[in-house]
């Protein structure tokens, strides 16, 4: 009895190791991220496109056309995972732009 004791608390002593979340997992084509635009707000991202070679995403801001679009360094301050910083829509206000993707199901 005293030995399952002795079990049941080098058990719970255990500590639990969490696996650290390297954001650079998530750098694939048409994932979304978090990104600071022009203006340090923190917007829904998506990824238009990786370049390994130098480290860097281009993202499109959700809702805004390519002409914002911007490259960033995959060790930059301004992208986090996706919805860390940003919350509901976060694009323009008046006229959305969005790629939509439809797919019917028969």
């Amino acid at each position: 009895m005293e030995e399952e004791n002795v079990n049941a608390t080098q058990n719970a002593t255990k500590k639990v190791v969490k696996k650290k979340i390297d954001i650079q997992d998530y750098f694939i084509k048409g994932n979304y991220l978090d990104a600071k635009d022009s203006v340090q707000n923190w917007c829904v991202a998506l990824i238009i496109d990786v370049c390994k070679d130098d480290s860097t995403i281009k993202l499109r801001f959700d809702g805004w056309s390519s002409k914002w679009d911007e490259w960033y360094k995959f060790t930059s301050s301004r992208i986090a995972p996706f919805r860390k910083f940003s919350q509901g829509y976060t694009g323009q206000s008046k006229i959305a732009l969005r790629e939509w993707k439809y797919d019917p199901v028969d």
